[in-house]
């Protein structure tokens, strides 16, 4: 019997049906799913095959099907909520843009990354226009629209341009060396008014502002590793 038994039944005890199907399909549509959209999806879902799952426990279900394929639905914390992006675990996701952009806009999307990376955050949007310098692109700022609409980067509200959370889970395997946030340990970006920076200099505690507002809420603004308040 394979781990699915007879009936599609994963080890979670749901069975792997239609409604699952229907969802996993949305996600390959999709590929980036706001934690509200899927909500909504899942809610739509139950309905109509009479279920009463969570999106949690479509996502887990989904996931232990798909691991055979070396794919894996993700969550991110954005502010208040997650957000899903399904991704193939195997693949170079910078090899795919081949498919979607030309040589050229491929080398300015790697300068971008790189100077990304290099900052732990972001950089300015003048500063993105410079790495196209010696690549011939006829409009560097029209190319880059086109990777933020494809969900690569986003501006930050400090207008600095940094990863999108599409990037935060679809290139994992690339970020290691970016900073943690110290209460949920998902990859923390250095970009100015989304993060908390411990102020005693020997502690190294950085946070999301969305982590560090519940954390202040039982914790008096103390820190969660020196203590001392913040």
């Amino acid at each position: 019997m394979s781990r699915y038994g007879n009936h599609g039944v994963v080890d979670n005890d749901i069975e792997y049906g239609n409604a699952h199907i229907a969802l996993l399909q949305q996600f390959i549509k999709c590929r980036y799913i706001q934690g509200k959209v899927l909500t909504a999806m899942v809610n739509e879902i139950n309905r109509i095959h009479h279920h009463k799952y969570t999106p949690i426990e479509y996502v887990n279900t989904i996931n232990q099907y798909i691991a055979d394929y070396s794919m894996k639905i993700r969550q991110i914390k954005n502010n208040e909520s997650f957000d899903f992006a399904i991704v193939n675990l195997k693949s170079d996701e910078l090899s795919k843009l081949a498919s979607n952009y030309s040589n050229e806009a491929i080398s300015f999307f790697r300068n971008i990354f790189n100077k990304i990376l290099e900052s732990k955050g972001g950089i300015k949007r003048s500063e993105a226009f410079e790495l196209s310098r010696g690549l011939k692109i006829n409009d560097p700022d029209l190319q880059l629209q086109s990777f933020i609409e494809d969900g690569w980067f986003r501006f930050s509200e400090s207008r600095y341009l940094t990863f999108s959370n599409r990037a935060l889970m679809d290139l994992e395997p690339l970020l290691r060396d970016l900073n943690e946030c110290s209460l949920c340990h998902s990859k923390l970006l250095i970009v100015k008014d989304e993060f908390i920076k411990c102020p005693n200099n020997e502690c190294d505690t950085l946070m999301h502002n969305y982590c560090a507002r519940r954390w202040f809420e039982s914790h008096k603004n103390i820190c969660p590793n020196c203590k001392n308040r913040i």
